[in-house]
């Protein structure tokens, strides 16, 4: 998770550990995209091979169903813990949030995915895979090829914040964003909830679309 701001306005932007292995787990065994927007494009990583065979026969649509839920549920926690930030980090703090993580991403045995047993199959069976590949994915993103902290830059994020705050006639604290950086395919982006929005790679990186993407997250942020 990446930070920038000033005494007035905040954005954070992330690519986290939780949507990266839901992502490798429906691309790696062949899960149908369900037709809403904010199901992410398939990763961009085109070494993934199709593991239909990890889902039982006929099985595959409704565990798709099921994994687009999942989604929903993991992106919801990290919005929410990105947006509600505690005062302070004590041990009741970090012990509700842990509790909040594992409501929806338990492994290795995903007992959270008890009600959705072909989903949890495929979770389980894919988790140490998931998790590798996730390690190494995030690892190499999280330094740009500019050299820039965070997938946004910065000037561009600085600038929509203070456009937001003018055109809103708002103090500039009132201006609040987050994003959730994916590495899928094409420069994709959806806004999720009040505040917040799901963004590829290159739509983060790319300064014109980047702008639309920030003007979206700072501008609803406002009635949050």
């Amino acid at each position: 998770m990446q930070q920038a701001g000033s005494a007035s306005w905040q954005f954070t932007e992330g690519i986290e550990e939780m949507p990266l292995v839901a992502l490798f787990v429906r691309d790696y065994v062949g899960l149908p995209i369900m037709e809403r927007p904010d199901a992410p494009p398939r990763l961009d990583d085109g070494s993934l091979h199709d593991h239909r065979d990890l889902v039982g026969f006929g099985q595959h649509d409704a565990a798709g169903a099921a994994w687009t839920d999942w989604w929903l549920r993991i992106v919801s926690v990290i919005v929410r813990q990105w947006q509600h930030k505690p005062t302070s980090m004590d041990q009741q703090v970090l012990l509700q949030r842990l509790a909040e993580h594992q409501a929806v991403f338990d492994p290795p045995a995903f007992d959270s995915l008890v009600g959705s047993p072909a989903l949890r199959e495929a979770a389980r069976a894919t988790f140490e895979n998931a998790i590798r590949w996730a390690g190494t994915r995030r690892s190499a993103l999280q330094m740009p090829p500019d050299g820039r902290p965070g997938q946004f830059d910065y000037d561009t994020v600085r600038a929509m914040a203070e456009q937001v705050a003018r055109q809103h006639q708002v103090n500039p604290g009132a201006v609040h964003g987050c994003a959730v950086v994916l590495p899928v395919r094409t420069t994709w982006w959806t806004h999720f909830a009040p505040g917040a929005v799901l963004c590829s790679i290159d739509a983060a990186r790319d300064r014109g679309i980047a702008r639309t993407v920030l003007a979206d997250a700072f501008e609803s942020g406002l009635s949050r």
